[in-house]
């Protein structure tokens, strides 16, 4: 089944298919996360975050 849609997502796959993937990936990046961050400060009160790394 991974096989199957792997050769489909190869056959799909366009660039103009991923240039649109990417720029749907950056604006939930730049728009999306960084208020999730804002609100996840205010929960946490300023303990952190759990990231470890």
């Amino acid at each position: 089944m991974v096989a199957r849609f792997s050769e489909w997502l190869q056959a799909v796959s366009r660039g103009w298919i991923v240039l649109a993937a990417l720029v749907v990936f950056l604006l939930f990046a730049g728009l999306a996360l960084p208020d999730q961050n804002r609100r996840a400060e205010a929960v946490a009160k300023g303990a952190g975050s759990p990231d470890t790394s």
